[in-house]
């Protein structure tokens, strides 16, 4: 009774059990409370709905595996039987437990039953979003089907595209490869055209989820389309939309466009809502100029329509992340979160890692922007150990820029100085460059940062790849620009950047919000000295955040925009600025914005200071605790001449110059040699 029971399960009903030994009541009772009283099983309930429970597994694998192996299979297919004939109202509830008998009961012949029920529990597995357990399911009935001989290799292929799903969807990105290739292959060698479609558009959605390197999708999608047919059919549009996608993340932005547009057209030409809503979702990831928003916006909520009308929720998330990027590109923060809390819900219903791995992105994008640092480190985690679970290869350069936003913030980035040097002289690529330049900047160090800046602006910065992080990387030379008060680059910068002009600059799939784009055409203006362009761009970008509520971006243009005003100096400039600076010291310090409260408090110092006592006859005095050799130093400064003709005048190095330099910044809080020569302007140290 013991063994009978063992191959049940590790808990079993009465019913089963009687049905399966074809035993009385009376007597099966007997043997059962035998079990009980020696502890061995457990019972709960009344007859005839005991339920009973091994009290310990090893004793169930003990009885388990004591069966001899005819025995151990005549059993196994008792229990099905007895399945199939007790809840033959309700065999979906069982579908799980009659695959793992019929297939245990099989020994070469009699696997169709093993292989049906097991197709049945993984596809209900997936209506669930049980997707490990569909997983386990479609293996099964892989396993069933190799002990058929000979092997149906047709019913071998549909089985691996079911499996190679269940494994994207469980977040086992490479597993799934290896799955959808071997469908693939065997799809080719049976000339099964749609068997091959559907591997290479598995295959395809696969890599873009893992973002993982898209040629070995191109090269499948390119020999499907010259498998299929020429008949115009959805599954041909939904192909030609695979293509368009793997040839963007190659770079090919050009073929990409032409094949999302001949996508699209077949879509809608074969009147299939979810071939069209998937082919109109690629043409979202084509780049667009910003005057193309709002006919995005357009675009995203027409491939929503569709994508509920056709019920696929992983248009659904893709939709609703789409319009996120309209909206805060737009500065509609309402629907910015609308969009991310109806990505939330879709992400709790699917249960998949990839959705949870976007959605915490989206809310660790909202902390940062609403200032809320103490919870930005923790989502980011959060959304990191999402991305590594969905095994996305990209998870670590997201938190990468997020953690860069939060500890520039805390004035922390000389923290990550070592580790972003590292990745520039470990990778050929420029990615890592312009926040290497920023960084440099930020801690004041002008020759690191112009050598950086210079790698890249030496082609006037053709070289830097449109992708979805060009924007982005404009924004950090445009800062570090600023810095370095290079006229002429500004110039540069601000054609490449004046198309985004009433625009909030965002990352990739929104997962980071850099400000108004209107902020750093003002910074650029400032280096040029066009006053009026810097103070139109200033006011548009307090306005931009004051509407999205993005406080620290607030603070950061206050500052920005008071340092141009009192360069500038026109009268009232000075009282416009203070009011300015304030204003971000005050938000600076209730956020722990540490790294802008140093350098505001540092501005607004000599803004505040009492008048200036004369010095008494052999005293030094000098403004915010300058050396005489600082002054001196200044005084060069104001008078235009560089760090080579300061070195000359006053007989010391290179670097020392350089560190009287640095010195002075810090101490005057100015950001640059203009602000520097106006600060001494201010105070009277001009040149004699």
């Amino acid at each position: 009774m013991l063994q009978v029971s063992a191959v049940i399960g590790r808990e079993f009903l009465w019913e089963i059990l009687k049905a399966t030994t074809g035993l009385a009541d009376q007597e099966l009772l007997v043997h059962l409370d035998a079990l009980t009283d020696a502890e061995l099983l457990y019972a709960r309930g009344v007859l005839p709905q005991t339920t009973y429970l091994f009290k310990h597994a090893f004793t169930q694998e003990a009885a388990y595996r004591s069966l001899l192996v005819p025995r151990r299979c005549d059993l196994h297919r008792r229990v099905a039987l007895a399945l199939e004939t007790l809840f033959a109202d309700r065999l979906e509830e069982y579908y799980g437990q009659l695959a793992h008998h019929f297939l245990e009961a099989t020994e070469g012949v009699g696997v169709g039953k093993a292989i049906d029920y097991a197709q049945r529990a993984g596809a209900k597995a997936m209506t669930l979003a049980a997707y490990e357990e569909a997983v386990r399911f479609y293996q099964m009935a892989l396993q069933a089907l190799a002990r058929q001989a000979p092997e149906d290799e047709a019913q071998r292929c549909t089985l691996l595209l079911a499996l190679g799903e269940a494994q994207r969807k469980a977040g086992q990105s490479p597993q799934a490869l290896d799955t959808l290739q071997e469908a693939a292959d065997i799809a080719r060698r049976l000339g099964l055209s749609e068997h091959l479609a559907r591997a290479a558009l598995e295959f395809e959605q696969t890599t873009w989820a893992a973002r993982l390197p898209t040629a070995p999708a191109v090269r499948l999608l390119e020999e499907t389309l010259s498998a299929l047919s020429e008949v115009e059919t959805a599954l041909r549009a939904r192909t030609l939309r695979g293509l368009a996608r793997a040839l963007l993340y190659t770079g090919l932005l050009q073929h990409a466009a032409v094949y999302a547009e001949q996508a699209v057209a077949l879509a809608r030409r074969v009147s299939d809502p979810a071939a069209l809503a998937f082919n109109l979702d690629v043409v979202l990831e084509v780049p667009w100029r910003p005057e193309q928003t709002e006919a995005r916006l357009t675009d995203a909520l027409e491939v929503l329509r569709f994508a509920e009308a056709a019920g696929v929720a992983d248009l659904i998330g893709h939709a609703h992340s789409r319009l996120l990027f309209c909206y805060l590109e737009l500065g509609d923060i309402q629907a910015a979160d609308v969009a991310i809390a109806a990505h939330n819900r879709m992400a709790e219903e699917t249960r998949r890692p990839f959705y949870w791995y976007v959605n915490t992105g989206f809310q660790t994008m909202r902390a940062l922007l609403d200032g809320r640092f103490a919870e930005v480190e923790r989502l980011a985690q959060q959304s990191l150990a999402f991305g590594q679970q969905a095994q996305v290869e990209s998870a670590d350069g997201v938190f990468g820029i997020q953690m860069f936003l939060l500890r520039r913030e805390q004035g922390r980035l000389a923290e990550l100085a070592p580790a972003v040097r590292y990745f520039v002289r470990q990778h050929t690529a420029t990615a890592w460059r312009p926040g290497l330049a920023l960084i440099y900047s930020e801690l004041g160090l002008v020759q690191e940062a112009r050598v950086e800046f210079e790698h890249l602006a030496q082609h006037d910065f053709t070289d830097l790849p449109r992708d979805g992080l060009w924007v982005s990387c404009i924004t950090y030379f445009a800062e570090v620009c600023a810095f370095l008060q290079d006229t002429a680059r500004a110039a540069t910068l601000y054609r490449l950047l004046s198309p985004y002009a009433g625009r909030n600059v965002s990352v990739g799939g929104a997962v980071a919000c850099y400000d108004a784009a209107s902020r750093y055409l003002g910074m650029l203006a400032t280096t040029m000295a066009r006053w009026d362009e810097a103070e139109q761009h200033f006011q548009e970008a307090l306005a931009m955040n004051t509407r999205t509520g993005a406080r620290p971006w607030l603070a950061h243009t206050q500052h920005d925009y008071a340092a141009m005003l009192l360069v500038r100096g026109q009268p009232e400039d000075q009282t416009q600025a203070m009011t300015l600076l304030e204003e971000a010291l005050a938000t600076a310090r209730e956020l722990g914005m540490r790294a802008l409260e140093a350098r505001l408090t540092a501005r607004l110092s000599p803004l505040t200071l009492p008048p200036p006592v004369t010095a008494l006859p052999g005293q030094w005095a000098s403004p915010e605790g300058l050396s005489q050799r600082e002054v001196e130093v200044l005084r060069l400064v104001a008078a235009g001449k560089s760090n080579r003709e300061i070195a000359d005048a006053l007989c010391i190095s290179l670097n020392t110059v350089a560190t009287h330099v640095r010195n002075i910044l810090t101490k005057t809080g100015t950001a640059n040699r203009t602000e520097a020569a106006a600060y001494a302007l201010r105070h009277g140290l001009q040149a004699e």
